[in-house]
């Protein structure tokens, strides 16, 4: 749940970013966001003590994972206005896609990401 979804109500692309990046961080680590909590205790947690879920963890060699952990904690940044628009996340997405093909051509699974 996003700050400003809980402080003031409001949707905007900055919130549907962060319910964005709480999503694909549950994909990755396969872990529920908040497990055991209540809404009361989200709210909370989001709210009141800027807390986020439990983070993916990438291995060292992994540069994909690496930059998905990056473009997770720029999605879900504390303040809305440093979130990335959903025109960069495409953006940065068809990067690392095209990173993850050239590198199984190449059969380089560890080559930097440029």
């Amino acid at each position: 749940m996003c700050v400003s979804l809980c402080n003031a109500g409001q949707y905007s692309s900055a919130s549907d970013m962060y319910a964005f990046a709480v999503l694909l961080n549950e994909l990755l680590s396969e872990q529920v966001p908040f497990p055991d909590c209540s809404y009361v205790q989200i709210v909370q947690s989001v709210g009141t003590f800027r807390q986020r879920p439990v983070a993916f963890r990438a291995e060292a060699a992994d540069d994909v994972g690496r930059a998905l952990v990056g473009l997770i904690a720029r999605c879900w940044h504390q303040d809305p206005a440093l979130r990335m628009s959903f025109d960069e996340l495409g953006g940065e997405l068809t990067h690392l896609l095209r990173k993850t093909v050239e590198c199984a051509r190449v059969g380089d699974q560890a080559a930097p990401l440029t």
